[in-house]
């Protein structure tokens, strides 16, 4: 009995073993991909939230908050009240030549207590009360007393008319102070969602790299049995050596290229260690099924961390034009007051008299105060002007590049959940071709090394495919951070 067939027969059956007998479904169907019950993202945001709080970019970030907060509350406290309380003596000898004070020496002294409270208003309106006593003792022979007390009680009330009576201008400190907490807060927010983005891009790195290392090493052991197999049927008479040489050849390419992809999960996970000692990476497995969530509405520009910084530089430039306006201005001030007073030999009976309502004293007037050269405050003018009509043209840069930055983001994430789809018919054609290849190969019509070599298209087409859903995901991270919406998914 002629033994070729036999031999044949054998060797067929020998790689049809390695190839599939042990998966009668082989090759594999697709991961099927799945949509979760929340953002693909929530399970590394939930693990990472306390961990991203504490790095020390943002824990810096949170104390420039808080010295941002102490400044806006030093700046309130300039409009609180204040109380004065004062004291004086005041001694005069003179020679009196009248016969009315006497002649000779004639000392007069005074000696004075006030206290006060008073407020300044952002208004350019100052109120205040005060209350004063003066004891006078005098030697001169027209007083009907040696030693008499007046007492005073009044309201000042003080306007800016022109210069100093705006309230914004008076106000305009504190908004830069507010401006700069707000913008300490966006600080804050920014570098939180600049850690939680590289962390996610390194979580989608990871995941790749450990699905790349998972395939070269199952493709690595495969052409490793098809080595085997090959070497066994040269044994038998059945191959050619040519063909041990050239699989000997894709195993060691196969070996230097795990090792290359172990190197670089390696390091991946180093990264991660020292940035992330502290979290537990969640399992990468259904990230390969996960899918991109569909596109949101655009946002504006202006309700972005960005726009909002733009307008800030441009309020704070509006305002200093304004303070430089009201600063070329002249001081006219109005000043107002309201007293009663009452005097006595007494100090108890001054006082009493401050009751009688027949009596009181009240005065108005305006003061100007006019500066001849207006160069520096000339000067200020343009130079606020120059720097307003900065900050519009920055905010209409900035805005064109987030626009230019958003659209390339959106684009990115269409073209990516495009490209899942065109690779995924691109797996379904190789699937097919590899049936047909392998039923023509289990009937004798072609050679062994033309399967193994669409098996290794096929496996990378797969990896393509996995490696596309993730780079879609990676899209959809980016987009995310370009339009400051990565922290709504934060836990709360």
């Amino acid at each position: 009995m002629n033994v070729l067939p036999r031999l044949l027969l054998l060797s067929t059956a020998i790689a049809g073993s390695w190839l599939c007998a042990e998966d009668a479904t082989y090759p594999p169907p697709l991961p099927p991909a799945v949509a979760g019950a929340g953002h693909w993202l929530s399970p590394l945001l939930v693990s990472a939230r306390q961990a991203a709080l504490t790095q020390p970019l943002v824990v810096r970030a949170e104390r420039e908050l808080k010295r941002a907060a102490l400044v806006e509350y030093q700046v309130r406290a300039r409009w609180t009240p204040e109380l004065t309380v004062g004291t004086n003596l005041d001694e005069n000898r003179r020679i009196s030549t009248s016969f009315v004070d006497g002649f000779g020496v004639v000392r007069d002294r005074n000696t004075n207590g006030t206290v006060g409270i008073g407020n300044t208003f952002s208004t350019g309106t100052t109120v205040r009360v005060e209350a004063a006593t003066t004891q006078t003792i005098t030697s001169s022979a027209q007083a009907l007393n040696d030693e008499y007390y007046n007492s005073t009680v009044r309201l000042v009330v003080n306007q800016a008319l022109l210069q100093g009576g705006s309230m914004t201008v008076n106000r305009a400190e504190l908004y830069n102070a507010i401006d700069q907490a707000n913008a300490a807060i966006d600080a804050r927010d920014e570098a939180v969602e600049t850690q939680l983005l590289a962390l996610g891009e390194d979580w989608l790195t990871l995941a790749g790299n450990e699905m790349e290392v998972g395939h070269r090493r199952w493709q690595l052991e495969a052409s490793r049995r098809s080595l085997a197999q090959t070497e066994e049927r040269i044994r038998l008479g059945l191959g050619r050596a040519l063909d041990a040489f050239s699989l000997r050849r894709d195993v060691a390419a196969q070996e230097a290229a795990l090792a290359s992809a172990e190197r670089t999960l390696a390091a991946t996970l180093e990264r991660l260690r020292i940035s992330w000692i502290e979290v537990t990476l969640p399992d990468r497995a259904p990230l390969q099924r996960a899918i991109a969530p569909p596109l949101a509405t655009a946002g504006s520009f202006a309700a972005t961390r960005t726009g909002r910084t733009t307008l800030r530089s441009i309020d704070m430039a509006a305002r200093t034009m304004t303070v430089a306006q009201s600063n070329a201005l002249d001081r006219l001030d109005l000043t107002s007051s309201f007293g009663k007073n009452g005097t006595d030999p007494a100090l108890r009976e001054s006082w009493s008299e401050v009751g009688n309502p027949d009596t009181y004293r009240w005065t108005v007037g305006l003061t100007w105060v006019h500066r001849f050269s207006h160069d520096n405050e000339r000067l200020e003018k343009i130079r606020a002007a120059l720097a307003l009509d900065q900050a519009k043209l920055q905010g209409e840069s900035d805005e064109r590049t987030w626009r230019t930055q958003v659209l390339t983001q959106r684009q990115a994430q269409v073209d990516g959940v495009a490209r899942v789809g065109e690779l995924e018919k691109v797996y379904a054609a190789y699937r097919e071709e590899y049936r047909l290849t392998k039923a023509q190969v289990d009937a004798g019509l072609m050679a062994m090394r033309d399967l193994i070599a669409l098996d290794n298209q096929l496996t990378n087409a797969l990896l393509s495919v996995i490696q596309a859903r993730l780079d879609a995901l990676r899209a959809d991270l980016r987009l995310r951070a370009q339009e400051d919406r990565l922290l709504e998914l934060l836990p709360k």
